[in-house]
């Protein structure tokens, strides 16, 4: 097929001028005199255009109306196509085709190349789920209540799909069969009443209660959105479907070109039966998408009179799915976002369109797709259109009103992104409005959101250009000036330290050399953990400030550590006690310095994980560091599991080629003990985290105080946050979560029936 014609099936209604005109003379110019010759090349294209330009399906759907009036036989490739592709979504659990697909053929109905009736039979076979047992095979990993959680997964996707497609063809079914819709959209009802909601508190980013009346206001006279926690995107789509009912299903955000050609398509004599479809039974092992809660940051009352409901749906759908399937390029998608034809006003559809943005990245457990892709998307339509600071600095100013509000995990990602964008834009800011926060108390949730933006600047940058650009009045949320504390060294052991130090940085010292130097100086008679700290702290001096001199130091230094720690009965504490006390003025360095050292096995990951969960370490929990190196930690050990997985997914896959010598019995006893070593390091942090927030609880009740403090709050959320992240990898551990739960203060087993109620998913692929 010629590239031109490729190119106008892709570009066809972008422009939306003379949109009818345009059809009718690209269907008689190119499309039908290309049909004869090239008609596989014009569907594969087509089709792919239907799955990834959802904004236009309606066109598409017009085009292939218009070819059929004078060539019925394409119209008949066109539904075994949509039959085969649909049917291939389902099997391959495509939800994004299968969803769009369908709405294709809602369309096809609508010009008259499906009949009407075959599309209701569609409609009905999709919610046939409803009626269906789930399976009885056992699942040793799966209670009933989280199979039935599974279950309903795939029920609520099917429906979403039927409720999907109202907006485009409920006019015509009504039309059609009045009675045949009703009983459809009664069916949905009913099945919304019975639905468990119970895993929606753990889906809301604005979760946390407010404690404090105490709010800076950047923006005044914004009222914010009113939302309804117990609904989720599949309720609300539903009230949206019947407020459109009621409302003589008049929709606006739809790029519509075929009422123009309605005579003609009603006089076509031929509609084509969609083939039946068979929907793949239902499977613990497949993972439907999960519920997620809606991003409502404005008062639609308030931001988008000029707007329905159905059409603020309809602009978040194009929205997510223009974010998928561009996510290649995030300047193509902003592109795309920014020239999204819709018949909006200009100034609500972008504010939409960057709420929706910001809704994908804070929603939870997880983005569905990188947070970076969104950070870097929200850059080029910035710099692609300076009307989109404005926007962009309205939403981050009703975000930061509620931050005090707002999940930890979702609070974090927030400062990270605000501190990306201003690097990308020379971290020019208006900064004296945050000054304010200055005198905020020091666990006011604004001021921590300051003061964490702040300090992922200066990681982004360094400290002096930082410390220029905010005003005196912020200086005191900066972080101090990051350099290693040499006062770490004239403790109990400095005399001891120096020596070593010129040693260790002598040219051609080993590590054995090393050794037997620090054996003739007076550390010899210390006690082993002396000899161990003295080592180490000698380690971090000699090597310096630059990172890259550091790490090579540890590198070449790492037998002599390891043989000094066998004699320590708990070296991980005395080595992290070396790092903290010589990086406390930069915690950067200490995360970067025990991530090194997880990696080289200096560190063990329960003993990294028992000191995160202390109380020295605890009293920065509204910070983000210890959460970084917790992450890191379980991000370690499930590696580790992926690593023997895949050994042992390759030994399955081509036995005859197995190397001699490997034994699969060996392999299957690592699998074993790593996935073990991750559950012990899951249940340990459960245990530590429900036993310090107990601690909590008793000390306050016997102070006669408010446990509700901001700590507590942020240690709460935080540990939701590690149950949502790592769902999956609990399943197995739920026993003991459950029995953590029971011995832990009452007030905790909130949290941990929140982590239960999440079906177990997989990190989405980006």
């Amino acid at each position: 097929m010629s590239a031109t014609l490729d190119q106008l099936l892709v570009r066809i209604g972008e422009t939306g001028l003379n949109l009818e005109q345009n059809l009718d003379h690209f269907v008689n110019k190119a499309l039908s005199i290309e049909i004869p010759t090239k008609k596989p090349q014009i569907l594969k294209t087509m089709f792919r255009c239907i799955t990834e330009l959802s904004v236009k399906t309606s066109v598409y759907a017009s085009l292939v109306g218009l070819v059929q009036l004078g060539n019925p036989d394409f119209g008949h490739d066109v539904v075994d196509r949509a039959h085969a592709e649909l049917q291939s979504a389902l099997d391959h659990y495509d939800f994004s085709s299968v969803r769009l697909l369908v709405r294709f053929c809602a369309e096809l109905a609508k010009t008259h190349v499906v009949s009407y009736a075959s599309l209701f039979d569609l409609l009905t076979t999709f919610l046939g789920v409803l009626d269906t047992t789930p399976s009885e095979t056992p699942d040793s990993l799966l209670d009933s209540a989280t199979r039935s959680r599974q279950i309903q997964l795939r029920r609520d996707f099917f429906v979403y799909v039927v409720l999907a497609v109202f907006p485009w063809v409920g006019s015509d079914l009504a039309r059609y069969d009045n009675v045949k819709l009703q009983a459809i959209l009664t069916r949905i009802e009913a099945y919304l009443h019975t639905r468990d909601r119970s895993v929606l508190p753990a889906l809301h980013v604005w979760s946390v209660p407010r404690t404090d009346s105490t709010v800076v206001a950047l923006r005044t006279g914004i009222p914010h959105a009113q939302v309804d926690k117990n609904s989720d995107y599949l309720d609300l789509l539903y009230q949206d479907v019947v407020r459109l009912r009621e409302d003589q299903w008049q929709v606006a955000a739809i790029l519509r070109p075929n009422p123009a050609f309605m005579a003609r398509f009603d006089a076509a004599s031929v509609q084509h039966p969609i083939p039946p479809l068979v929907i793949p039974p239902e499977s613990s092992a497949m993972h439907y998408p999960l519920n997620f809660v809606p991003f409502q940051l404005f008062n639609p009352d308030h931001e988008y009179q000029n707007v329905k409901s159905v059409d603020r749906w309809l602009v978040r759908e194009y929205t997510r799915d223009i974010l998928y399937h561009f996510r290649e390029s995030h300047k193509l998608c902003a592109q795309q976002l920014q020239q999204m034809p819709v018949n909006l006003p200009k100034a609500e559809l972008a504010l939409l369109v960057a709420e929706t943005l910001f809704g994908e990245l804070l929603r939870l457990p997880m983005p569905p797709l990188k947070s970076l892709y969104y950070a870097y998307t929200l850059v080029a339509w910035c710099k692609a259109e300076s009307e989109m600071h404005r926007t962009v600095g309205r939403i981050v100013a009703m975000i930061f009103e509620r931050c005090m509000e707002m999940d930890a995990e979702a609070n974090e990602r927030f400062a990270n992104w605000m501190a990306l964008h201003l690097s990308s834009f020379d971290f020019q800011y208006p900064y004296a409005m945050w000054s304010p926060m200055a005198a905020l108390a020091p666990d006011h949730p604004q001021r921590l959101f300051v003061t964490a933006v702040l300090e992922r600047c200066i990681r982004l940058s360094y400290w002096d250009r930082i410390a220029k650009l905010v005003p005196d009045e912020l200086k005191p949320l900066l972080p101090p000036r990051p350099h290693p504390d040499s006062q770490a060294e004239k403790g109990d052991h400095y005399q001891l330290v120096r020596p070593l130090v010129e040693a260790l940085r002598k040219p051609g010292q080993t590590p054995d050399g090393a050794l037997a130097f620090f054996e003739t100086t007076a550390a010899s008679p210390y006690p082993a953990e002396a000899r161990l700290e003295i080592f180490m702290l000698a380690v971090l001096e000699a090597g310096g400030q630059p990172l890259s001199h550091l790490l090579l130091f540890l590198e070449m230094y790492l037998p002599a550590l390891g043989k000094l720690r066998v004699a320590v009965a708990d070296p991980a504490r005395v080595v992290i006690k070396a790092v903290t006390a010589y990086w406390h003025n930069s915690i950067q360095m200490v995360t970067i310095v025990i991530e090194r050292l997880l990696t080289y096995r200096v560190l063990d990951l329960p003993a990294l994980v028992e000191w995160l969960v202390t109380e020295p370490v605890a009293k920065d929990f509204t910070k983000s560091y210890p959460w970084e190196l917790l992450h890191h930690a379980l991000g370690k050990a499930m590696s580790r599991v992926a690593v023997v997985e895949r050994d042992l997914k390759a030994l399955q896959e081509n036995q005859t080629a197995a190397p001699r010598g490997v034994d699969r019995a060996l392999i299957e006893e690592a699998l074993n003990r790593t996935r073990r070593d991750l559950q012990a390091l899951h249940i340990l942090f459960f245990r530590r985290m429900a036993a310090l927030l107990s601690a909590h609880l008793v000390k306050c009740e016997g102070d006669h105080t408010d446990y509700r403090t901001p700590w507590y709050f942020c240690a709460t959320s935080r540990l939701l946050s590690v149950g949502r992240r790592y769902r999956e990898d609990l399943q197995p551990c739920l026993p003991e979560l459950r029995e953590i739960a029971q011995q832990a203060d009452p007030r905790l087993r909130a949290v941990f029936e929140d982590i239960e109620a999440i079906p177990p998913f997989h990190t989405p692929v980006s």
